[in-house]
């Protein structure tokens, strides 16, 4: 960046560029070859991903509409949907659609059987919850039997796998009726 803004005589870019964008906090969010974690999310399809369910629920009768329709849409349509569900969710009256893939995927490598020596061959750091196996880089939950071989009895709550709730519901709301 400062080669081209060298060649085409911007200096007042560059400085602001320098100034601005050029600061730790700013140079987190673009500057991807910074980051030295593995991302937890793709942000490109989570949005990909909601833009769908705008375009397919919401939209579905305009080909290209005005934007603020859209806005209008987010607001008075999508939100409110989105804050009855987040309720729903919180009170345990529904689960997320992942959570039963998550359960299965989480039984099915917990019962797997390791060799000995096969966690010897990966990084594995339960503190951060990575591992470098194929099978954690490819998982859809970042989970493999690495590190529910070494974590498994720390973090089992009881309640995670009972009656399908999730994890996020606590004892004080098993007593709420469950609707069919």
């Amino acid at each position: 960046m400062y080669d081209f803004c060298f060649e085409n005589h911007l200096v007042i870019l560059w400085a602001y560029l320098w100034s601005e964008w050029y600061k730790i906090t700013r140079w987190i969010l673009w500057a991807r070859s910074a980051q030295t974690t593995i991302p937890i999310s793709k942000t490109n399809m989570l949005i990909e991903s909601h833009w769908r369910v705008v375009k397919c629920c919401y939209l579905y009768r305009f080909n290209r509409p005005r934007l603020d329709y859209v806005v209008w849409i987010i607001c008075t349509r999508l939100l409110p949907d989105q804050l009855i569900r987040l309720y729903q969710m919180g009170h345990g009256r529904i689960i997320s659609s992942w959570f039963d893939d998550f359960k299965r995927d989480w039984r099915r490598l917990a019962a797997t059987q390791i060799d000995d020596d096969d966690h010897t061959h990966y990084f594995i750091d339960s503190a951060r919850w990575i591992c470098s196996c194929p099978s954690f880089l490819n998982s859809r939950f970042l989970i493999c039997k690495h590190l529910l071989l070494i974590c498994y009895s720390k973090i089992l709550n009881p309640i995670l796998f009972e009656k399908n709730l999730p994890s996020y519901i606590g004892k004080k709301n098993l007593g709420v009726p469950k609707f069919p």
